[in-house]
C-alpha cells in the first residue's frame, strides 16, 4: 500500500473514530501538502476494471457528428459572434420548428459557451467542451415591462440572441427593433436556459416571469442533435445586434 493510500485510510479511520466520540472537539487544524508524483503506482486490478469504461468514453467523445465550414471562436465583449449566432439560432429553430412551441425570441449567454468550435470535423467531445454544464432549455413568459429591461440589459452586456434584431445606443436608447420583440403585446415568450431563467448572469428580468415551460432537453444535447441531423454547419454575422455610441 502506498503512502497516499495509507494516509487516506488513516484519515477515514480517524473521522469514524471521532464520530463515535461526540464529546471531542477540534481545537487545531494543520495542513500538509502531499504531492502525488511518479512514486504513486497504478493498480493493475483497478486499471483493468476502469479501462473498458474509459475506452468507451473516449470512443464516444471522438465520434465525429458533423462538419463546420467555418471556425467559430469564443469571443467576449462583442455585439454578436459567429459562435453565439450559431447556438442561439439552432436553439430557436429547434424549439419553434422541431418541437413546435411558440416563442418570440431566444436569449442565451456567451459565458455559458466555454470553448470555440473548429473549422472541419466536429466531435461529440467538442460540444461537451463547448457546453459542459447541465443547463436545460426552457421557455419563459415575461411581460412587456420585463422585456424593456431585457433590451436595456443587451445594450450594456450583449449576449447571443435569435428571433429579433436590434440597434441601440450604449445609453439604452432603442433606435430600431424588428422580429419577435417588435410587436406590441402584453407578454412575450423567450427561449433561454434554466440557469438564466433563474436570474443567472444578473438577468433579473426573468425573475418577473408569469409562466415557464421546461423542454426537458439539455442545451448540450440540443446542439449535438442539431449537428448530427444537419451534418454541415456554418454561421454568419448579420448585424442582429448593433450597439452604437
Amino acid at each position: 500500500m502506498t503512502s497516499f493510500f495509507r494516509l487516506a485510510s488513516f484519515i477515514a479511520f480517524s473521522l469514524m473514530f471521532q464520530a463515535c466520540a461526540p464529546s471531542w472537539r477540534v481545537s487545531d487544524i494543520t495542513y500538509t501538502k502531499i504531492s502525488a508524483g511518479s512514486d504513486v503506482q497504478s493498480n493493475p486490478t483497478y486499471d483493468s476494471i476502469i479501462a473498458p469504461y474509459r475506452n468507451d468514453m473516449q470512443a464516444q467523445m471522438n465520434e465525429v457528428i458533423g462538419h463546420s465550414l467555418v471556425e467559430m471562436p469564443k469571443q467576449k465583449d462583442q455585439p454578436e459572434t459567429l459562435l453565439g449566432n450559431f447556438v442561439s439560432d439552432l436553439v430557436f429553430k429547434t424549439v419553434t420548428q422541431s418541437l413546435g412551441l411558440k416563442a418570440d425570441a431566444c436569449l442565451l449567454n456567451i459565458g455559458g459557451l466555454r470553448s470555440s468550435l473548429p473549422k472541419g470535423n466536429i466531435t461529440r467531445g467538442n460540444i461537451f467542451s463547448l457546453a459542459p454544464f447541465e443547463n436545460e432549455v426552457v421557455l419563459v413568459e415575461i411581460k412587456s415591462s420585463a422585456v424593456q429591461k431585457l433590451l436595456y440589459y443587451l445594450t450594456q452586456k450583449p449576449q447571443p440572441i435569435a428571433g429579433f434584431t436590434m440597434m441601440a445606443k450604449t445609453d439604452g436608447t432603442i433606435l430600431n427593433i424588428t422580429g419577435g420583440l417588435a410587436s406590441n403585446k402584453e407578454s412575450y415568450i423567450i427561449i433561454t436556459s434554466d440557469y438564466l431563467a433563474n436570474g443567472g448572469d444578473n438577468m433579473d428580468f426573468f425573475k418577473e416571469s408569469v409562466g415557464r415551460v421546461a423542454t426537458g432537453i439539455k442545451l448540450r444535447d440540443m446542439i449535438i442533435n442539431y449537428i448530427k441531423e444537419t451534418q454541415v454547419i456554418e454561421s454568419k454575422l448579420d448585424q442582429r445586434l448593433q450597439i452604437i455610441q
